[in-house]
């Protein structure tokens, strides 16, 4: 079965912005430049990343849930990219520069093929990222994924089964035909029935009437406009040819409502999206991500993480501000007290870096 990773794309690990920041703990953090002026009056870089690094943030993954400063988690998670990529160049399984912008153009067509009304790179842009710093978390995530698979000898017939059955199920490799649409719905032989006959025959706009027509609730203040995309298989049997046979931009009804009341609607299409199905080589790297992240799970491979954690608390680390020395020594001890870095000790690892995926409503 198919889950997680594969039931939808919403994936945010560390929010955009706290990566960038993080970024920044490394360069030219003493500058007293401005970095904005609100009315007049200067807000300083130091200023701005000083609140950033002490805004708090939730450790994804962590079983209770637990809350540090973001400066102490992005150190923690650059530091640890640093020595995965290191890792995984010795390995000889860093991702290369092309099967990285393979990986990020699939995760823009499976984006804009569920959110058909924002590109890609509008939701980077609400998020406060670009194509560059998307393709960096991704190198980072793809990286860590592939030093886990070799660890754990994932291969390709490995994969195939979990690709052939992800084509038999609806899922981001797998997408029937769907359709986007806005409907007018009014009871039959009610007088929102007749004002929408009448209007409609008015030519008054589709998205006026449904405003004006539909009852209080979402189809009445998105102007009946169904959320998301609906397979065309999931429609009322009754309405699948009529969508089938209507161009985009028009529309068919009154048809039956299905349920116990009689109830009438108008159907607009908005858009339609063809089906699509990945190809297994498009697919390899989800459905390897999905495999790594199941087998991390099970107790007997702890220790291949902690591998990788003990020579990131080992890494050599020299920030030239006292301040992020010491911010990194908290982050070894907690994760010494935690029972990580030490001989034959185990316990829970966070997670690997997450690439931020753009989600559904910014």
């Amino acid at each position: 079965m198919l889950n997680g990773r594969f039931a939808r794309v919403t994936r945010l690990g560390v929010g955009t912005a706290v990566l960038a920041a993080g970024a920044t703990l490394f360069a030219g953090c003493g500058s007293k430049n401005d970095f904005a002026t609100v009315n007049g009056q200067k807000i300083t870089h130091d200023e701005y990343l000083h609140a950033l690094e002490r805004a708090p943030i939730t450790i994804p993954g962590s079983q209770p849930q637990q809350t540090v400063n973001a400066g102490r988690y992005v150190l923690d998670q650059l530091v640890g990219r640093r020595i995965v990529m290191a890792e995984a160049s010795k390995m000889g399984v860093a991702p290369k520069d092309d099967e990285v912008l393979r990986r990020f153009n699939v995760e823009k067509r499976i984006f804009e093929e569920q959110m058909p009304d924002k590109t890609f790179e509008t939701a980077m842009k609400e998020q406060g990222t670009t194509p560059e710093e998307y393709r960096e978390n991704l190198q980072s995530q793809m990286a860590e994924t592939n030093l886990l698979a070799s660890r754990l000898k994932i291969t390709d017939e490995q994969m195939k089964p979990r690709y052939e059955d992800a084509k038999k199920q609806t899922n981001v490799i797998n997408q029937p035909e769907r359709v986007q649409m806005r409907v007018i719905v009014a009871p039959a032989g009610s007088k929102e029935f007749s004002q929408a006959q009448r209007l409609l025959k008015e030519k008054i706009d589709f998205q006026e009437v449904a405003g004006q027509v539909n009852q209080p609730g979402p189809l009445k203040s998105n102007k009946g406009l169904v959320p998301g995309v609906t397979p065309v298989s999931q429609t009322p049997p009754a309405w699948q040819a009529k969508i089938k046979a209507t161009a985009v931009g028009e529309f068919f009804g009154p048809v039956d409502a299905p349920g116990p009341q009689p109830v009438k609607v108008w159907v607009k299409i908005e858009k339609k999206l063809g089906g699509y199905t990945l190809s297994f080589d498009d697919a390899k790297p989800l459905i390897k991500q999905q495999i790594v992240q199941e087998a991390m799970q099970r107790p007997e491979n702890e220790g291949i993480r902690k591998e990788i954690m003990d020579k990131k608390l080992a890494a050599d680390f020299q920030s030239s501000n006292p301040k992020y020395q010491s911010m990194w020594q908290t982050v070894q001890e907690a994760a010494r007290v935690s029972g990580m870095g030490q001989p034959g000790a185990g316990g829970a690892a966070p997670p690997p870096p997450v690439a931020p995926m753009p989600t559904p409503g910014g």
